[in-house]
């Protein structure tokens, strides 16, 4: 009878140790991943930085004019902290495991470089404001403006690691806005690579 019991308290130790470091109160997300300047098609690039800390995180998206990304073509940044949990780890039917994230208490920020849209943006009040600068960075948290998971203040979706890479939910296969229709497939296509 005491072997019965054993194996059941041993299963559950195991199952825990991979969602985090009591010690430390790390995951296995910790750190800072990113994607490099990459193009959507339409000769607008973008490059990417998402960092993991306890259970903090933060992720900046940086669009640029230019296949260099560099500063000078630079257009906007959204930037966007808050914290996350671990949820249940699954199989999906692609074979490959995953684990889901919900990620709350997001505030959503954009700092706009290129001031040619800027009167645009205040003569539409975009986002209840009338007052955009370029240059000053202006919460947009809970403005559906921007489109898709921008701007959300909660997001629920599903990740995997593979060795130094992190790939996400394809919200093609899902919404990240709806904890019951998170992504149910993996984006392949693109993925971030962890930088320490």
């Amino acid at each position: 009878m005491k072997n019965y019991v054993i194996i059941p308290v041993l299963m559950l130790v195991v199952l825990l140790s991979g969602c985090k470091d009591d010690k430390t109160g790390t995951t296995e997300l910790e750190g800072t991943w990113s994607i490099g300047c990459t193009s959507d098609g339409f000769d607008n690039y973008s490059k990417e930085t998402l960092t993991y800390s306890g259970n903090s995180i933060s992720m900046k998206i940086e669009n640029f004019d230019d296949a260099s990304c560099s500063e000078k073509g630079k257009q906007t940044e959204f930037s966007v902290t808050g914290n996350f949990s671990l949820g249940d780890e699954l199989t999906l039917s692609s074979g490959r495991a995953a684990r889901n994230i919900d990620l709350s208490n997001l505030k959503w920020f954009i700092t706009i470089y290129n001031g040619t849209v800027i009167p645009a943006f205040n003569s539409k009040q975009l986002c209840g404001k009338a007052n955009w600068q370029k240059g000053q960075k202006t919460e947009i948290t809970n403005c559906d403006a921007f489109g898709g998971a921008l701007g959300q203040s909660e997001s629920y979706d599903i990740y995997r690691i593979s060795g130094t890479s992190l790939f996400q939910g394809d919200t093609e296969y899902g919404d990240t806005r709806s904890k019951n229709n998170r992504p149910t497939q993996l984006l392949e296509g693109s993925f971030y690579t962890k930088a320490n």
